[in-house]
This record gives C-alpha cells, sequence and structure tokens, in this order.
C-alpha cells in the first residue's frame, strides 16, 4: 500500500516513475543560471551581474544545486562549465535581444552559442536540457527564429495572473500532468505575468524555422484578452520555456501570486518536470571542491527596497575581476511593507530592474 503511495505521487507531482529501475538517473544535478547585467543603481551594470535568487530556490526544490553561467563569460569557459552542468535555465528580466555593439550583444551572443551547443550535444547523445522563464522564454524564440525581433509582439503586455487556456495534453511537457492541475491552471488565475511583449500563434506562421522545430502548448491572454502563446517546447529537443513566473508563486513575496496549495503544487510540476530532464545528463565536476569553485552559494544576497525581487544574488562580471564585494552596498534600513505594496501599485521600482 505505501509502494502503490508513493508511485501514485511520483506520477501525479514529478511525471515519472520513481521504482523505473530502467531508467538511469543523475542523483546530483546542477543547474546553470544565466547571469544579466545588473540594472541597480547600487551595483552599476559595467560592473556587476545578478540572479533572483527565487530561481535558484525554484531549481533547488526540485533537488537540484544551482551554478551561475556569466552572461559576459568566455567561450572558453562557457565550454568548460557547460562540460559539468546538467541543464540551463534562462531567468527573466529586461535586457534588449541585439546584435549591436553593446553588453545587450554579448547576453545575445552568448545565449545562443549555450542554445546551440545544448542542440548540438543532444544530437549527438548527449541528452541536454534547456528551460526559458519569461525573458528567457523570449530569448530562446529570438534566437530560434534567426535574431528576428519581430517574433515579439507589442501589445501584449500584462502584469498580473491568468487561468491558461488550450493547453495541449500531448505535449511533452503536459502530458503528464494531473488532470487535476491542468484543471487548476485552466479554470484558476494561477499564472503571474510580467512582460512587456508577447509571442503568438502567427508569429509561427510568419517564420516558418519555428513552426519546424517549435510548438506552443498553451495560451494566456492579457486583461483584454489578447491571446499570447503562455507555453512551449522543442520538437526534437529537450527546450522548454513559459512566459509565466512558476518561480513566484512560492518565493518572490513583493507581488501578489496564487499562494494556494494547487498553484504551488503546479509550480512544483514545473520545477519537478526540468530538473528531471536535467537528472537525464551526465556531466559532472571533479569532486566537491570543483563544485564549490563555481555553485552560487559563494556569492552574497542583498534584499534592496527597491528591487522588485525578495532577495537577488549580486555577482561581479566576469571582466572585471577587480571589483570587490566586500564594498557592495548593503542596505542599513527595509521599507515598511505598507510602503513597499504602495511603491508596487506607483510602479516605483528601479524601472530598468526587469522581471
Amino acid at each position: 500500500m505505501i509502494k502503490i503511495s508513493v508511485v501514485l505521487f511520483c506520477f501525479l507531482v514529478l511525471g515519472v516513475n520513481c521504482f523505473n529501475n530502467s531508467t538511469k538517473f543523475n542523483s546530483r544535478p546542477f543547474i546553470g543560471i544565466y547571469t544579466a547585467p545588473s540594472t541597480y543603481s547600487k551595483f552599476p551594470g559595467l560592473n556587476y551581474s545578478y540572479i533572483a535568487a527565487s530561481y535558484v530556490k525554484f531549481v533547488e526544490s526540485a533537488g537540484a544545486q544551482a551554478v551561475p553561467i556569466p552572461y559576459d563569460a568566455t567561450l572558453e569557459y562557457l565550454d568548460t562549465l557547460f562540460s559539468k552542468i546538467n541543464g540551463i535555465l534562462f531567468p527573466g528580466g529586461s535586457v534588449e535581444f541585439t546584435f549591436d555593439d553593446s553588453v545587450d550583444k554579448i547576453f545575445s551572443r552568448n545565449a545562443n552559442y549555450l542554445i546551440q551547443k545544448a542542440k548540438n550535444a543532444t544530437d549527438q547523445g548527449d541528452f541536454f536540457p534547456i528551460w526559458g522563464t519569461c525573458q528567457g522564454f523570449e530569448l530562446i524564440h529570438y534566437i530560434e527564429s534567426g535574431f528576428n525581433s519581430t517574433v515579439l509582439k507589442s501589445g501584449y503586455n500584462d502584469t498580473t495572473s491568468h487561468p491558461t487556456k488550450k493547453i495541449d495534453n500531448s505535449s511533452k511537457l503536459f502530458e503528464k500532468m494531473p488532470a487535476f492541475l491542468k484543471n487548476h491552471m485552466k479554470n484558476f488565475p494561477y499564472a503571474y505575468y510580467h512582460h512587456d511583449k508577447g509571442v503568438i500563434p502567427q508569429s509561427y506562421v510568419e517564420i516558418p524555422k519555428l513552426s519546424q522545430n517549435y510548438r506552443y502548448t498553451s495560451m494566456g491572454y492579457t486583461d483584454s484578452h489578447r491571446e499570447f502563446i503562455a507555453t512551449f517546447e522543442a520538437i526534437n529537443y529537450p527546450i522548454f520555456g513559459t512566459q509565466f513566473h512558476p518561480e513566484k508563486n512560492a518565493f518572490e513575496w513583493k507581488i501578489e501570486a496564487a499562494r494556494d496549495f494547487k498553484s504551488t503544487l503546479v509550480s512544483q510540476y514545473f520545477a519537478n518536470f526540468f530538473v528531471q530532464q536535467a537528472k537525464q545528463n551526465f556531466h559532472s565536476f571533479n569532486g566537491t571542491s570543483d563544485e564549490n569553485k563555481y555553485l552560487i552559494y559563494q556569492y552574497p544576497t542583498y534584499s534592496l527596497a527597491t528591487s522588485s525581487y525578495t532577495e537577488i544574488y549580486i555577482l561581479k562580471n566576469f571582466g572585471n575581476p577587480e571589483v570587490d564585494y566586500t564594498q557592495a552596498y548593503v542596505p542599513k534600513t527595509k521599507k515598511s511593507k505598507s510602503l513597499i505594496a504602495k511603491m508596487i501599485l506607483q510602479n516605483q521600482f528601479e524601472d530598468d530592474e526587469g522581471f
């Protein structure tokens, strides 16, 4: 009876058979999380990058450890790191995707390098998954459409929670999601959005490269009921993404997200799904001393009153090793909850900090 209950839990929440001995899994997965240029005035972007701690907690909640991937790293460093990690998460943010001569060019160039490297690895039998959330979702679309900026449509901005429609039950992402969680997504405003542009089905028609290699698997909509793609996946690769933020329901406290039992289960399902993909990759570090050189835990975290995030990791940029973290800004006082709530309503967080 106990074994039956555990198997049922594994299928319902993890989407896998815990007692399937025919499949080998990596019991110590590491997820690389892509950094972004800092947009905080106390940590200038020329010297610092950041990762929202909620993404670290998201992968940790599913049994993985987090490793930062510096957006401005050399290709040699990316090659080395890629050989050690088991998956990549491209998080939300506010970077403008471009290939002109700017910091954003490096961001887009290195992201493209990693995506193509992951696809090539999978082609060669080295299964390597990628997940994109919000900006990451958009970034993958931008890159995989041939750097076509028209894939991102204006007029689909959204900053609230909505139900999810037209879930594709045959998709890899949803085929093992329990029916009661799908029903929750369809009928309850679970999915928290914060984006300026959207990807719509018409983009897949206009850009055949997308429809030939990707499929959208559910739909969201704005307050004015304009539909946009909520989730997608690659047809031949373990690449997945959500326009909404599954990490926020459990780990971000400066926004109004659904935190009921079923909503947190949905978020946990997505975390478990992605990490379970990563457990099928067997890259590894050369022992714990090697791990400790790369793990996220060596970097400081901050809770800034001007940030929309509850907590952020601050990292010195790859090309600026002279930056001294001991001189980094630490807020001396915290704003009251009522003032933070007022700032949210009046959009007084640093406007380029992004989600």
